[in-house]
């Protein structure tokens, strides 16, 4: 029987009303809920049986999960009881009970409710490629509809999103504002309350509020600097007298703003707009230059809130706020509007095949439970066959399922149990801050009156040391609030000892925080001449955790294992390193310990197709359907499969320098028997996918060219075995779902690449002596001997805040707004609102994120970082020391997880390293835990635990490896290096010259629809591509003869170069009036024509991205392909075809869309072949028509 703590106890027992539990990490509340339930099935006088629970959690595996523990813990009382009938019948029924997922538990509901839903009896959950397929088809209809109905509102939405040249933007958007609204209970009645804001309806008061709230704190933190600043010049006469005028009017600005903050927004604003900074008086001959430079950094703290302030937060009063909304009300009335129509053609769409999401799911059950607020007569019937309703992780439900809860449970039957620190699942809409609600409203359960809902904390840990526990303390009760992390860290919220370890208070389970110092590094190797200056900080980083885990299994670290109750020296497979995002960094950190002999298992299941054994197959599939790709092609023989070595490719491309690579080799075949037999064996496999079904055809593709076995022998061989049998069963999947064809499915993949989309990757499991490498959210519920929480320097990703409309689920839509009288373009008050919350939710999921991975350690914590300004950025940090209380505002403004922990430990004993470095004297905190060690290492300290040769070998591999730059601007690293002629935006200079952001999110092309094609035929965009390949690869003399189109598109049939649905749908007439058109007579007559003419060309990085205006050195690499280049003696003519749907009165507009496109083709030929362009046309195929720019 264990030993309950008194805080179990009562979770366990309590049941005079809903129960909410905030349960501590470790704080065994899975086996408290196990136990509650058990002791409800054997309660001597109101027993309840196991079927007449609901408890519900969020993954399958935690439902098995539970279910198990719950089958062991009854057969483990009925083994002691062996004729207790009761148990043997709960033993039986525990099988059916539900214990399941929302999902699962609003499945069935459906699947028994479907006529009242008008579904089909057998309809079933789409995939996630099917659900895309079907959404874009939907997107498609509606934007067509859109622009048919010709609507002001819709046009100037389409014009404030389409970037220049196509609407792609506007159908993200249109994506993500469906997507993010699905976390309401009724989605279309957040619509309809946001709707209001832009019509004039309602207010935006609570836009004013957030921005209000984030004024405060920011005054707050200048005024606090101001006094401080102050303070310190009472101790200068000198200075004092020269600045003491300027900084008192500082600070009455700040006192004044304050004052009006609190009485309301129109005051507020009056305030900060009418704030000035008077300029500091010439101190002559003043010796202390750091003091000086101190004082004036404190003001700089407050005139860099009030720059925010003026002009960000507090800078629209209402006669403002009326004609921006009357500039994007429009365009926002028109977004919702069409929202709303995709939402009912993506449910049209899915109900034509019999399909429903997982999302559709949640919003059924709503409909089925709930009308008009309140429970319906089917949920009050649910409810009566439910005695307790048990939900487990409740931080991490939305309005839907809170919905759902409420309207099935009755007489306070609730039981919630989770932990609010521990909610780091914002990405799928989980909301928190129903938990805190909750947390903050009810009761503690000894206060609160019988029916009266209440709350009960465990705060008992018992998987960690005392080191672990009291190092997450120390740092999380100095930087946690209410304003960061969305709560106060108190005694309440503390984690306290609850395991017992062998030695305690062995120093060896210190928590140890290790800090590379890449700054001024020096060589290891005395004859290098160059200094580790611009190494790889990811790198460097990866070898200095690679060499203190080779130091720990030296040393023997003991650890303690539970099953034997033994202590024995600690193994790789008991390491973890634990990491904010592994999808890149994991691969670097597999590598460094690999050079050190050890294994990892990492967590790189991001990229089924960016696998390389995945992506080989895939680029076989591709020359498969159309062996003319050159990419793919060389890919393939390169592979492997099939061992093309780099000069063998070289000698095939010299044949023919300017044919087709397949053409090359199909040279080469006539000598080079490797060839020859390459072609044999791709004519054989073109001649299996005419008649066999893509999964069928990869199975035979494996089983003839030794895939498995090959790949198998390779490093990492069993993942990537695992990774082939993943692919083949996605296609499986594929043809399950009614897709048929080689062509489909490679369109499928290509789609998928343009998109920058992957299929999860399958993990292998590959036995123990492995250090693990994962993410933290794949970490979390999950406990580890040793925990490297690494890369904590990394910058958080703030991308979706620089979405061109920000969706918020609180305060709606946040649009900029664009003035065109005066040809600007400036955030909305409601922009500004949505980003400062956004931000300000984003930070404090970042901190809880931090805490989730700190507490997967159960004897030693290990927190690293490296970064070549630690001594500049930790003496900024320890200057936030100085003032007399941490401000939350400034904490809330870090961007990475580093500083969060560095400033609580400059006031720790342990910190001396710190506060050298920093040039500080912080007084140091005698009354913190005895639980850190604290080491600032260079590179060649950090591998002082390897043998020499080692050193040396791992120095000149990171002397040779350089991913990741340090930029002037961290602006610079979001700048791509590489830029599209079509990727270029129209006018984007002058649409962002009024807003100082960073570069917008890289766009991604939104997949056509491809479902149910053997009706439907191919999508206007495959149509597109397929009339483009029929334009590259015609003979024009012959096109331009009667009837020569139809002869073509035959002989290329013929060829394999169109597939059969590309060739039929090929519309002759319209190409042929292009052959017959002036332009081809005269034009192409006395031009020498190059066709898909391939280009790169370096330009400055400033011409397209404005935040490299300070920057003027930086360069991208400009790349595209022109449809046609006109030769002549004047110059060179530009010629794009387009086979847009457009009207022949829209076509001048919308040729003009393709001017920056054009005007980066004819600068990229000028600095080619250093001869002007003297003509650019844009060639609508579908209307015959061409525009002159």
């Amino acid at each position: 029987m264990p030993n309950w703590t008194a805080e179990q106890l009562a979770a366990i027992e309590e049941n005079r009303g809903a129960l909410l539990v905030s349960a501590a990490a470790g704080s065994g509340k899975t086996a408290v809920l196990v136990e509650r339930v058990l002791r409800r099935l054997t309660h001597p006088q109101n027993p309840t049986d196991i079927d007449r629970f609901l408890l519900v959690t969020y993954t399958n595996a935690a439902a098995a999960e539970m279910r198990g523990k719950i089958a062991d813990a009854i057969a483990a009382r009925l083994s002691s009881q062996p004729d207790d009938k009761r148990l043997r019948r709960q033993l039986l029924l525990v099988h059916r009970a539900q214990i399941t997922t929302v999902h699962s538990f609003c499945l069935n509901l459906v699947r028994e409710q479907f006529a009242a839903l008008d579904l089909p009896p057998d309809f079933r959950i789409a995939d996630e490629g099917e659900r895309a397929e079907i959404m874009e088809e939907a997107l498609e209809t509606v934007l067509e509809a859109g622009y048919e109905s010709e609507d002001e509102g819709f046009l100037a939405l389409s014009d404030l999103l389409s970037a220049g040249r196509d609407d792609r933007r506007l159908g993200q958007v249109i994506l993500e504002v469906f997507e993010k609204i699905q976390s309401h209970a009724i989605p279309d009645e957040f619509l309809g309350e946001v709707a209001k804001t832009y019509a004039g309806e309602d207010g935006s008061e609570k836009h004013y509020a957030v921005l209000l709230a984030e004024a405060g704190m920011a005054t707050e933190y200048g005024l606090a600097s101001l006094d401080l600043a102050l303070a310190e010049l009472e101790s200068d006469p000198q200075l004092q007298e020269a600045y003491l005028p300027a900084f008192t009017a500082d600070r009455n600005h700040a006192a004044a703003l304050q004052n009006a903050i609190r009485q309301g927004w129109e005051q507020a604003v009056a305030a900060a707009q009418s704030i000035t900074h008077d300029r500091l008086r010439a101190v002559r001959g003043y010796e202390d230059k750091e003091f000086q430079e101190y004082v004036k950094g404190l003001r700089k703290n407050w005139r860099t809130v009030a720059d925010k302030i003026q002009t960000r937060l507090l800078c629209c009063d209402k006669q403002a706020e009326a004609h921006d909304r009357m500039l994007v009300a429009p365009a926002m009335l028109a977004l919702i509007q069409t929202v709303r129509a995709f939402s009912k053609a993506f449910a049209t769409e899915k109900l034509k095949h019999g399909v429903v999401d997982f999302g559709d799911l949640e919003h059924f059950a709503v409909r089925l439970l709930l009308e008009n607020g309140k429970p319906t007569a089917l949920a009050k019937t649910v409810s009566l066959g439910f005695d307790e309703i048990m939900v487990d992780e409740y931080q991490d439900t939305n309005a839907v399922q809170e919905a759902i809860f409420n309207a099935v449970s009755r007489d306070g039957n609730l039981f919630f149990v989770g932990d609010v620190k521990q909610s780091i699942y914002g990405f799928r809409l989980a909301n928190p801050y129903i938990f805190l609600n909750k947390y903050r409203a009810w009761a503690d359960a000894g206060d609160a009156a019988d029916g009266q809902p209440r709350r009960q904390n465990l705060t008992r840990n018992f998987r960690s040391r005392a080191q672990v526990l009291e190092a997450t303390n120390y740092i999380f009760r100095q930087v946690m609030s209410e304003s960061l992390g969305d709560l106060g860290y108190t005694d309440r919220e503390a984690l306290y000892v609850g395991a017992n370890y062998p030695a305690p208070q062995d120093s060896r389970y210190n928590t140890e925080v290790l800090l590379l110092d890449t700054a001024k590094t020096e060589p290891l190797d005395a004859e290098q001449e160059e200094p580790l200056q611009d190494t790889d900080k990811t790198m460097l980083e990866a070898e200095m955790v690679a060499a203190r885990i080779d130091a720990l299994i030296k040393e023997k670290l003991p650890v303690y294992d539970r099953a034997q109750d033994i202590q024995r020296p600690v193994t790789p497979s008991d390491i973890v390193i634990l990491l904010r995002s592994a999808k890149r960094q994991a691969a670097i950190y597999r590598q460094a310990l690999e050079k050190l002999g050890f294994g990892a298992e990492t967590d790189e299941s991001s990229g089924l197709l960016a696998s390389s054994e995945v992506r080989t197959i895939v680029s076989l599939l591709h020359i498969i359907d159309n062996p003319r790709q050159d990419v793919e092609l060389i890919g393939t023989l390169r592979s492997p499969l099939f061992g093309f070595t780099e000069q063998e490719l070289a000698e095939i491309r010299l044949l023919d320098k300017k044919a087709e690579f397949y053409d090359a080799l199909q040279l080469a075949a006539e000598q080079n028997e490797k060839a020859a037999l390459f072609l044999q064996q791709l004519a054989a496999f073109r001649r299996m996918a005419a008649d066999m079904p893509v999964c069928t055809l990869i199975e035979r593709l494996y089983d003839i060219t030794g895939a498995q076995g090959i790949y198998g022998a390779l490093p990492n061989g069993a993942q990537r075995q695992a990774n082939l049998l993943a692919f083949f069963e996605r296609a499986r999947l594929f043809e399950e779902n009614g897709s048929r064809g080689l062509f489909r499915f490679t369109a499928l993949l290509r789609g998928m690449a343009e998109r920058g989309e992957d299929w999860q990757a399958v993990h292998a499991r590959t036995g123990g002596g492995m250090v693990r490498i994962m993410s933290i959210h794949k970490s979390k519920g999950l406990e580890f001997p040793v925990v490297i929480l690494a890369d904590c320097a990394k910058a958080f990703n703030e991308q979706d805040l620089r979405a061109p409309i920000l969706v918020h689920p609180a305060l709606g839509l946040g649009p900029k707004c664009r003035d065109l009288e005066r040809g600007v373009q400036y955030p909305s008050i409601w922009r500004q609102a949505a980003i400062a919350r956004a931000r300000r939710e984003a930070v404090s999921e970042e901190l809880r994120v931090l805490y989730v991975g700190m507490t997967r350690a159960k004897e030693k914590l290990i927190l690293t970082a490296a970064g070549a300004k630690l001594a500049s950025q930790i003496a900024k940090w320890a200057a936030l020391l100085r003032l007399e209380s941490l401000p939350a505002y400034a904490l809330t403004e870090m961007r990475a997880w580093l500083p969060w922990f560095i400033i609580p430990l400059l006031r720790h004993p342990a910190g001396e390293e710190l506060r050298e470095l920093a040039g500080c004297t912080v007084l140091p905190d005698s009354n913190a835990p005895n639980v850190f060690d604290i080491h600032i290492l260079k590179p060649q300290q950090a591998l002082e635990t390897l043998p020499q040769e080692k050193q040396v070998e791992v120095a000149s591999t990171l002397l040779a490896v350089h991913t990741i730059l340090e930029y002037e601007s961290p602006y610079l690293q979001d700048i791509p290096a590489k830029l599209t002629a079509t990727g270029i935006k129209r006018g984007y200079q002058a649409e962002e010259a009024a807003e100082d952001t960073m570069p917008p999110r890289p766009e991604v092309q939104l997949r056509q629809p491809m479902f149910d094609r053997q009706s439907r035929g191919l999508s206007p965009a495959e149509r597109g591509t397929a009339h483009h390949l029929f334009m590259q690869f015609c003979e024009f003399d012959i096109c331009a003869q009667p009837g020569g189109v139809q002869r073509e598109v035959a002989r290329m049939r013929e060829k394999h170069i169109l597939a059969p649905e590309q060739a039929d749908c090929i519309e002759c007439s319209r190409i042929a009036r292009f052959f017959s058109s002036k332009l081809y007579q005269e034009g192409f007559a006395n031009a020498k024509v190059r066709r898909e003419f391939k280009f790169s060309v370096v330009v400055p990085a400033q011409e397209y991205y404005p935040v490299a205006q300070t920057a003027p050195g930086e360069t991208v690499l400009l790349q595209g392909v022109i449809d046609c280049l006109l030769e002549t003696e004047e110059g060179f003519t530009v010629l794009d075809f387009k086979t847009d749907w457009v009207r022949k009165q829209d076509a001048p507009a919308r040729a003009e869309k393709y001017r920056e496109q054009l005007e980066a083709y004819a600068k990229a030929v000028e600095g080619v072949f250093n001869k002007p362009v003297t003509g650019r046309v844009v060639y609508f195929l579908g209307l015959g028509m061409e525009i002159w720019l």
